[in-house]
């Protein structure tokens, strides 16, 4: 699994590079509509399909987006990504 975490945070090292490029055009709620549209969407994909992170794999993840937040991409009732993904999976 820790492959799989390294390789979903890698995939979206890029995207959060973009929008740190793009954040002086856009406004803030733009960059958290698209922060929210691609990079959550693919986190939530990624865990889905991998699910069974260990604790340490929940803490990267959760640490990626805490980061996403301190940087204005994601607002913080968004920065919980485990209860994100538990409410995914019971639909």
């Amino acid at each position: 699994m820790h492959d799989c975490v390294h390789n979903i945070i890698k995939g979206c090292a890029p995207i959060l590079y973009a929008l740190r490029i793009r954040a002086h055009d856009m406004n803030q709620p733009a960059l958290q509509t698209v922060y929210q549209a691609v990079v959550m969407a693919k986190l939530l994909y990624a865990a889905l399909a991998c699910w069974g992170f260990t604790s340490t794999d929940w803490n990267r993840i959760a640490s990626f987006v805490q980061q996403s937040v301190q940087s204005g991409f994601c607002e913080a009732g968004l920065a919980e990504i485990s209860m994100l993904v538990q409410g995914h999976s019971q639909t």
